[in-house]
């Protein structure tokens, strides 16, 4: 499936995304957003294209490039990311199979229009920033140690010391 994100939308929705901005700049907040979009795609098998307006105004950046395998686009002018995701869509062969993440209310319905299916900023980004148990600082690899698998045995009524 492809996923097209309005970058800015998503970014500026977020507040962990904005206390970045604030905090870091725009280019560390981008970077934030684009790690959580790239972890993202690789558990949904999403191709993914994040289309920002303007310019990244980094030195030396490129209007289009790959970061952490997601496909940045920046559109030049205001409210050009709007008009690119939906013309990216009107190029697609089956913009059903194409997910739209923005909250701007034009690009949910224009995306509708073309078929494509829509989530908001807010599902989106929490679903991209939840990381599974394993990954979270201080977790193991996931097995249940032995007073856990105890307390689950006799949660089920099983006494843990009973042959199986």
């Amino acid at each position: 499936m492809k996923c097209f994100v309005d970058g800015y939308n998503v970014l500026f929705s977020q507040d962990e995304l904005r206390r970045i901005l604030d905090t870091e700049g725009l280019d560390a907040a981008r970077k934030r957003l684009l790690t959580g979009v790239a972890a993202h795609a690789t558990l949904h098998s999403f191709t993914v294209m994040v289309v920002f307006d303007g310019s990244p105004e980094v030195v030396g950046v490129a209007r289009e490039e790959i970061v952490q395998g997601v496909r940045c686009i920046y559109s030049t002018g205001q409210g050009k990311a709007d008009r690119r995701i939906l013309l990216l869509l009107d190029a697609e062969p089956q913009p059903g199979d194409c997910l739209v993440v923005t909250s701007d209310r034009e690009v949910r319905m224009g995306a509708r229009h073309r078929g494509a299916k829509v989530q908001a900023a807010d599902p989106f980004w929490r679903e991209a920033t939840l990381r599974p148990a394993a990954d979270k600082p201080g977790s193991r690899d996931g097995r249940l140690n032995k007073n856990e698998v105890d307390d689950w045995m006799r949660y089920f009524g099983f006494d843990s010391d009973e042959d199986a």
